[in-house]
């Protein structure tokens, strides 16, 4: 699992292939989390690209097992 560098912007978006990278899972693991609750949401920028924010998962690689999205009131 890789980290991010210092330089980098906590507001980077990263694909699908950087985040499976990171992140050891595979797509469908990723997908099945997702669902759960148990990582952090993906972003639909259009009909074929996907990305998740680099801040979120850093968040969910500081802490794999006890990530749980946070759920906005509405």
């Amino acid at each position: 699992m890789e980290r991010l560098e210092k330089e980098e912007s906590p507001s980077r978006l990263c694909r699908k292939a950087e985040v499976i990278a990171r992140t050891g899972l595979s797509d469908t693991s990723i997908w099945r989390r997702e669902k759960e609750g148990r990582f952090p949401p993906r972003i639909r920028l259009g009909a074929r690209c996907t990305v998740w924010r680099a801040c979120d998962l850093e968040q969910w690689l500081a802490d794999p097992a006890g990530y749980q999205r946070e759920v906005a009131d509405v």
